[in-house]
């Protein structure tokens, strides 16, 4: 018996990097994901901005990427990190094990980051920066977490 079309996605692409730009792509099942993290943790916020943006770790100085979300005024802001694999920027089991850093409070200055690869949101602003992390991804014994991600979402 051969069996085919069975093999499990190691990663999610979300976009592609081009000549020095990370352009976003199909991220719907980020979207829907984000959706539910807003719902469970009772936040209420409109996505309508979205990005993938490099920057360097605050303390190691090494390269990551984030695919963030922002509401119209960027008062609000999720993120998720992505990686670069060749020109693609993926979702993989990595990102969903970190979780997602939401970061709310005022419109500049308030952003999530990475420090030693831990999240935190910068603070800025004058007015107090709060941040959520929440890790919402499920598994069971025949999925990795990037494979229930993509089945579920």
């Amino acid at each position: 018996m051969l069996l085919s079309g069975c093999s499990e996605q190691k990663s999610l692409t979300v976009g592609t990097f081009v000549n020095n730009t990370c352009a976003v792509g199909n991220i719907d099942k980020v979207k829907n994901y984000w959706s539910m993290i807003l719902e469970h943790n009772k936040m209420d916020a409109r996505l309508e901005n979205f990005k993938i943006i490099g920057k360097e770790d605050l303390q190691t100085g090494e390269s990551y990427y984030l695919l963030i979300g922002a509401n119209k005024d960027y008062s609000f802001n999720i993120a998720t990190q992505v990686f670069r694999e060749g020109n693609s920027i993926v979702l993989n089991d990595s990102s969903l094990v970190k979780g997602s850093a939401s970061c709310l409070g005022c419109t500049t200055g308030c952003s999530p980051e990475l420090s030693n690869g831990v999240w935190l949101c910068t603070n800025t602003c004058e007015t107090a920066c709060t941040k959520v992390i929440t890790v919402a991804h499920e598994e069971n014994n025949y999925t990795t977490p990037i494979q229930a991600f993509i089945e579920r979402y």
